[in-house]
């Protein structure tokens, strides 16, 4: 599996965290820990999806959740299609 595809699968999975509500950038990161092996693979996909704006956050503040965009939730369906064949 080359980097690109490894960066598809996991953001397929801060996605799918998301879809389920807002989630702080800290908590999505333990949550998704597992699945990546590194906070740095993580960090990577995840500043990547907030510079396409398939991701935003919730509010203003500082340590407000994140969110899924509709953007995201359209990119994530591809994905999930994607994987089905």
């Amino acid at each position: 599996m080359d980097k690109f595809e490894e960066k598809l699968k996991l953001a397929k999975v801060i996605l799918t965290e998301l879809e389920k509500g807002p989630v702080r950038r800290v908590n999505l990161l333990k949550r998704v820990i597992q699945s990546c092996g590194s906070p740095a693979r993580f960090d990577s996909t995840f500043n990547w999806l907030k510079k396409t704006r398939r991701i935003r956050k919730a509010g203003l503040g500082h340590t407000d959740p994140y969110q899924i965009t509709w953007k995201g939730e359209r990119f994530l369906a591809g994905l999930v299609a994607e994987g089905e064949r």
